[in-house]
């Protein structure tokens, strides 16, 4: 039992590691077809992360997971939507893009 949850750790961090080093790919590549192929293996790195995160939820509050991943979820959304307008009004050159960038892969 023991190795597989040293092997399920090890899955966590690969994908934590993993998605940051894509993205650090991602501000070097012009190529459109080659930004979303990262894109795409940034969101397959989310994957291995996104068990180990929610299932906090669940060790938090059995009884109102369901409430505090509903409202978890809702403000993660807001600060998502408020997020973009605000990167939109700082982010007016390439190179605050890549300030902005560097700050997300932290």
């Amino acid at each position: 039992m023991h190795c597989c949850i040293a092997s399920y750790d090890h899955v966590l961090v690969q994908g934590f590691i993993g998605s940051a080093l894509i993205l650090l790919l991602l501000y070097y590549t012009e190529n459109r077809t080659l930004a979303l192929l990262l894109l795409s293996g940034f969101m397959s790195m989310q994957a291995a992360n996104f068990p180990g995160v929610q299932v906090n939820v669940l060790d938090v509050a059995p009884n109102f997971s369901g409430t505090i991943f509903s409202f978890a979820t809702f403000l993660s959304s807001v600060l998502g939507i408020f997020g973009l307008f605000g990167a939109s009004y700082l982010v007016t050159d390439s190179v605050c893009t890549g300030a902005v960038l560097s700050v997300t892969l932290f």
